[in-house]
């Protein structure tokens, strides 16, 4: 009995440690919504410092989202910072696919983008790119240098479709969200906001068969138990 309560911890240790990924900044919504992202507002940026381990992966970004439609298609960035405090469209450090979402409460949404490694010092732009020409998003707004993540977060916005002209508030910032999936750590260096209950990003395959994997080393060293006793 012994012997199936410890492997079941170390399966079930197993399996959990592959379910959560590694947060790398979470800025809480706690300070109202943006309004208006898709109709003459076309691209919302969020900046944060990275205060973690260099050559951290990022692959997941996301934003808390309310309204829009099937056909309001938005796209998120990583943009590079291009001094001083400002985000550089220039550089597009990697992005998602164009997606869609018809949201009638405040969500986190979040999207894979192609694996970037970042640097332990670094400013770096979480950018919402609207796309399509359906309903209009709202994005939640987190409140300047709160929550324990002291870094000056600025928000940008441009109502200009060549990205041309921008805005910008330095009293609240946008609510974003970006983590490394792949990894199994235990929260992201850049900065923890809030209670701490961010949700994963969606599992990798890999992930899925970790945990099929220490599922079946728990069936399999029960099923031994119970033979030997036989």
């Amino acid at each position: 009995m012994k012997k199936i309560f410890l492997c079941s911890i170390f399966g079930l240790l197993f399996i959990t440690s592959n379910l959560f990924a590694d947060l790398i900044v979470e800025k809480d919504p706690n300070a109202g919504v943006y309004a208006g992202l898709g109709h003459g507002s076309y691209i919302y940026a969020n900046s944060f410092i990275f205060n973690g381990t260099t050559g951290t992966t990022l692959d997941t970004l996301g934003v808390w989202l309310l309204g829009g439609s099937d056909t309001s298609t938005l796209i998120f960035e990583l943009l590079a910072d291009t001094g001083p405090d400002s985000p550089d469209l220039t550089q597009v450090l990697t992005s998602s696919i164009a997606d869609s979402f018809a949201l009638t409460s405040l969500t986190l949404e979040t999207e894979a983008v192609t694996p970037y490694a970042l640097t332990n010092g670094m400013e770096y732009w979480v950018a919402i790119v609207a796309t399509g020409t359906g309903s209009a998003y709202s994005l939640a707004q987190h409140q300047q240098n709160s929550e324990g993540i002291n870094d000056n977060g600025t928000f940008w916005y441009s109502n200009d479709s060549t990205y041309t002209f921008f805005s910008n508030s330095s009293s609240t910032e946008m609510a974003i969200y970006a983590a490394d999936s792949s990894s199994a750590g235990t929260g992201g260096g850049g900065g923890l906001g809030g209670n701490g209950d961010a949700p994963s990003a969606t599992p990798e395959p890999a992930t899925w068969a970790g945990m099929l994997i220490g599922l079946s080393a728990v069936a399999w060293r029960m099923k031994c138990d119970r033979d030997s006793r036989r």
